[in-house]
């Protein structure tokens, strides 16, 4: 009798495309996260392709695998990617589970090899990172979400691509900690992710909207209480006027916003 034949699962995890020039031409990149699982083998692919702007045939193909996880003697462990962003030069970041504790990993357009953020001397090792969406966002920094396993802690980190430097926990005062969307279940860590908040990728928020100016953003901290319950006093007669601490609704131009 001959040895039974093992299969290996497929799973499409992750897809990024972005339009680049080169030249006269126009093309996009298009890359793909795919993890193949089955018993004894564990791998986590990512799959390019550039496409003609015009009529979208496929120019060129790369698939790269992405180093296996050796903290684990799981044989069913697989590899879900979790983040892929192109930053403006077509070079592709990306995360996955089981990212280990020392890299980052990401690929300059057109080369054939991995390269990676070193993280042995930062804070927050890659493993925090392992779950993280990565956003370009509107300043041309790319933005990583961090989170230790029981989520007592976390938040986002910068890599500058102009001054390719490292920065841990940029929202200190804003933001400590970061959930996990989704883990629970048989295999949660298949479908758990930390994700962003709609619109942080360049969104132009303007081209939405006839006048945007900072009344929109302001928090309007005492919005759910009567002025007298905090720095305004009993007088039953009060003049309020525009500017942040002259009014308890901390309108800047004197319009107050009703929820």
């Amino acid at each position: 009798m001959s040895n039974p034949t093992h299969f290996r699962k497929q799973y499409s995890t992750e897809m990024e495309v972005i339009k680049i020039e080169s030249g006269s031409d126009t093309y996009y990149l298009v890359a793909m996260g795919s993890s193949y699982g089955g018993p004894n083998s564990s791998d986590a692919l990512v799959t390019e392709f550039t496409l003609n702007y015009d009529s979208l045939n496929v120019v060129d193909k790369w698939a790269y695998y992405l180093p296996m996880n050796t903290s684990t003697t799981d044989p069913f462990f697989c590899e879900y990617i979790k983040g892929l962003e192109y930053d403006p030069n077509g070079n592709l970041y990306v995360t996955y589970r089981g990212q280990g504790h020392d890299k980052l990993y990401y690929h300059i357009a057109g080369s054939s090899n991995w390269n990676y953020i070193d993280m042995q001397d930062k804070y927050y090792n890659a493993s925090n990172y392992q779950y993280s969406e990565i956003e370009l966002g509107r300043d041309g920094n790319l933005y990583y979400l961090y989170s230790n396993e029981n989520e007592t802690s976390g938040g986002i980190s910068r890599l500058n691509l102009s001054s390719l430097t490292w920065e841990e926990n940029v929202f200190p005062d804003v933001i400590n900690k970061v959930y996990f969307s989704h883990d629970y279940g048989f295999n949660s860590d298949e479908s758990k992710i930390l994700l962003f908040a709609d619109q942080i990728d360049g969104s132009d928020y303007v081209s939405y909207y006839e006048t945007v100016d900072q009344q929109c953003c302001i928090d309007h901290i005492y919005y759910d209480n009567w002025p007298s319950q905090q720095y305004f006093d009993q007088n039953p007669v009060w003049t309020w006027s525009p500017g942040i601490g002259n009014n308890p609704f901390q309108s800047i131009n004197g319009e107050i916003l009703i929820n």
